[in-house]
């Protein structure tokens, strides 16, 4: 199950800090996700069998991820021990996009035949299932009072009541909406299209902000700040851009990757960023400077090949890990 680590050997899909900013997690379409120690950058690897990982999110303690993949499985994983929790098969509709809720118990799922569905974390059965009618629904996030948002491929947002009523729709980009990001407080959210847009929105209303400027090319990944006041954005333009998230006044573009960066994470303090793409690497930023300062890739040193094991090796699951259940 394990392999440490030659680093992904597809787009990386999915990044995640944990809550004590010493670890990140990661998944790939190579059918693998990554447990990385920040400080050293060594790796270790596990297998998600399927047809790649189209998504993945952590848990609020950082204890737990889901992932979901392109076969419509999806899997639960105990991040002390990098086991399965618990796994549901392959279904007809693909997965886009997952997210879990704040208090960990809910997981929300974006289906490539248009579904939205709402899962009980500590079984994985369906709690809530419903058609999106917007066409694939290519991300989804949980916001204010148990709502739902979800972007589509007819470029329309829309949000959702806990049960699946619809509870307001609107056009935000012309074209597939491929990203969103909802703050903090679960009130304000922000949308990436294929029209290289970012637009900020109030979720009790429907108001917008005026529209950023945005990418060369689709918005892929957003994030928003640990305090809300700014948003990270990944594009097919290969660059990583860092906004004001009330006036959407740019505050820094930072070149690295080649190719799309399709993933983007803030550590748990602001300080740092963690981006992945299409170039099989994750790369470390200092969120005040721009400054790179890692770059986790095939071939480094701690992430040589190794034989397959039945557990990860010690160094990812030590000692050290206590802190990753709460903030700092």
């Amino acid at each position: 199950m394990f392999a440490a680590c030659e680093g992904h050997i597809h787009t990386v899909s999915a990044v995640a800090f944990t809550p004590d900013g010493r670890h990140a997690v990661s998944s790939g379409w190579d059918d693998f996700m990554g447990w990385w120690d920040v400080a050293s950058g060594r790796g270790v690897l596990w297998d998600v069998p399927g047809r790649g990982v189209a998504g993945m999110a952590l848990s609020a303690d950082g204890l737990r991820a889901v992932s979901g993949s392109w076969d419509g499985a999806l899997k639960l994983w105990d991040l002390s021990a990098l086991r399965e929790v618990w796994a549901r098969p392959p279904q007809p509709d693909a997965v886009n996009a997952v997210a879990m809720s704040p208090d960990g118990k809910r997981i929300l799922l974006a289906g490539e035949g248009g579904s939205i569905s709402v899962l009980d974390a500590a079984t994985g059965k369906d709690a809530a299932l419903w058609d999106g009618r917007q066409g694939a629904v290519l991300a989804a996030a949980f916001c204010f009072g148990g709502r739902v948002l979800s972007g589509g491929w007819d470029g329309t947002l829309k949000l959702w009541d806990a049960a699946g009523g619809e509870v307001r729709s609107w056009l935000a980009h012309a074209g597939r909406v491929h990203a969103i990001a909802v703050s903090p407080d679960g009130t304000t959210a922000v949308s990436g299209g294929v029209d290289g847009r970012i637009r900020r929105w109030v979720l009790s209303d429907g108001r917008d902000a005026p529209r950023w400027n945005g990418h060369q090319g689709a918005v892929y990944a957003l994030a928003f700040s640990p305090d809300g006041g700014r948003v990270l954005s990944g594009g097919a333009d290969g660059l990583v851009r860092l906004w004001d998230a009330t006036s959407g006044r740019p505050l820094g573009a930072w070149k690295g990757h080649r190719g799309a960066v399709k993933a983007v994470a803030f550590s748990p303090d602001g300080s740092r960023v963690l981006s992945g793409g299409v170039d099989l690497r994750l790369r470390l930023w200092d969120a005040r400077t721009g400054r790179p300062l890692a770059a986790w890739k095939s071939g480094q040193k701690g992430c040589q090949n190794k034989p397959r094991s039945p557990s990860p090796p010690s160094w990812a699951v030590g000692k050290g890990r206590g802190a990753s259940a709460g903030r700092p």
